[in-house]
């Protein structure tokens, strides 16, 4: 590719957030939606919270708060960010068109996985791993063409969504440190 039409690599340091994610532990769900609230003020359900995480059935909620079903770190740290109680980090909605931007999207193939995590200079996907509380080989499984099926992962839409979001390259969305 000519340099000249090549879009610049953006630098590591100021596009990486490295302590986004937060634990979720047991009854943390039932914690955060509890002292969440909805736009007009009332109470957020479980189908409010099924809804923001784009599932499709609000009783996978209900088992998680009823501790028969475990929640994703990954998956807690957006549900968090999207009802604006992360401590450190809040959601900015970028200037788009789109009536409801989506907050959630589908992952891509391995190639357009690695071509976003290239776009950062410097970024290794040991530390994108480790950004996103994965262990160090598995952003390189989301990005591998050759892996034999045993081996091939593909990220969920929770963790594509947060790899985009911690690498300042979501199309609707960004975080930013709060004050």
């Amino acid at each position: 590719m000519n340099s000249k039409t090549s879009k610049p690599k953006k630098r590591l340091s100021r596009l990486v957030f490295t302590d986004v994610i937060m634990k979720a532990y047991e009854g943390a769900l039932n914690e955060y939606r509890s002292k969440s609230k909805n736009a007009d003020g009332s109470p957020m359900t479980q189908l409010d919270v099924a809804n923001i995480l784009n599932l499709t059935d609000d009783k996978i909620i209900s088992k998680i708060e009823r501790f028969i079903q475990g929640m994703d770190d990954r998956t807690f740290t957006v549900f968090v960010l999207a009802t604006d109680n992360h401590a450190r980090y809040k959601l900015i909605q970028r200037k788009t068109k789109a009536r409801n931007p989506r907050l959630i999207l589908e992952p891509p193939t391995p190639a357009v996985i690695a071509q976003y995590r290239n776009n950062i200079e410097g970024l290794s996907s040991a530390m994108l791993s480790e950004a996103l509380g994965l262990h160090s080989g598995t952003v390189g499984k989301y990005e591998s063409l050759t892996a034999d099926a045993a081996n091939r992962r593909s990220p969920s839409a929770h963790t594509w969504t947060l790899m985009l979001l911690v690498t300042n390259q979501h199309p609707n969305y960004k975080i930013v440190a709060r004050d």
